[in-house]
């Protein structure tokens, strides 16, 4: 090689890497979409490890729009559950074409068994190629993970406002709770399948719940419709909640402190819910009346 051509060498090795890190600079900086972008913080770093490398991989051979239509197939199609079936136990071969190959409708079918031994009625065609599916299930479990963790944050944010909760410390419940969910997901085959189920993945309460304060408010006042918060007060003192406890001193003035470290009623929140539940009795009593 003379050097005229090494220099032509050099300079085409340089031109590759530059655009090598020009592509995965345009990645890393787009919004998160399931393909380009960046996992949430919140996820651990082998999972931002192994996206980039299922991400750079597929990138050589698929586009961009191809991958998202992917993705959105193997969700559409078997939800969660095949998010934890590895596709490696399936019988398959690899140098089919993947144009419009038939594959089992449900992956339970096809553990362990031969495509040709399943019924007709089992199965449907599906675009992405089969030697890519497992790799873009796991894009998909990480998409999953995302948007699950900012439904349970805006659900659980909502709920900890309407309970009378400060707004920074319920945003920050609220988001643990989020990334709690996201995590369970990706680490949990059983709660994956709840979540594709549309199961609540809070803290375990129901939308529209109380919590025990102040169900403990509601059930006094409808036998006592006229007790002042310091007879609440003297109530909860007298027989708390399972796992709460009424706290009065001269730094932090009045509070009932939680089972959990953040869990915490202040004396003010306290008086909001009981305004808040004579409210609710006043209306109820109305509607009764004007029903008689």
């Amino acid at each position: 090689m003379d050097e005229d051509e090494e220099i032509v060498m050099i300079d085409s090795m340089a031109k590759a890497a530059a655009r090598a890190t020009h592509d995965i600079q345009r990645r890393n900086s787009a919004p998160y979409d399931g393909v380009m972008g960046k996992l949430p913080e919140w996820m651990p770093g082998n999972f931002h490890r192994e996206f980039r490398e299922i991400r750079n991989r597929l990138l050589c051979k698929h586009t961009h729009s191809d991958l998202l239509d992917y993705i959105i197939e193997m969700r559409e199609k078997f939800g969660c559950r095949f998010l934890f079936t590895p596709a490696e136990f399936i019988d398959y071969d690899p140098s089919a074409p993947h144009d419009d190959i038939y594959k089992p409708a449900t992956i339970d079918l096809a553990l362990g068994k031969n495509f040709d031994d399943l019924p007709l009625d089992n199965l449907v065609p599906i675009r992405t190629p089969f030697n890519i599916m497992r790799d873009v299930t796991i894009l998909a479990r990480y998409k999953k993970a995302e948007e699950l963790a900012k439904k349970v944050k805006q659900e659980s944010e909502h709920r900890l406002l309407e309970e009378g909760m400060e707004p920074a410390k319920a945003a920050k419940k609220a988001e643990l709770q989020g990334q709690c969910a996201g995590l369970t997901l990706l680490t949990d085959p059983g709660h994956a399948e709840a979540a594709t189920m549309s199961k609540n993945f809070t803290d375990g309460r129901k939308k529209g719940s109380i919590g025990p304060v102040r169900r403990f408010i509601r059930k006094t006042l409808k036998g006592k419709p006229k007790a002042t918060n310091e007879a609440l007060w003297d109530a909860i003192k007298a027989k708390p909640p399972k796992g709460w406890t009424p706290m009065e001193n001269a730094r932090h003035g009045r509070y009932i402190e939680g089972p959990a470290s953040d869990d915490e009623v202040k004396w003010t929140t306290f008086c909001n819910y009981a305004a808040k539940e004579r409210g609710l009795l006043k209306s109820s009593n109305s509607e009764g009346v004007k029903a008689v």
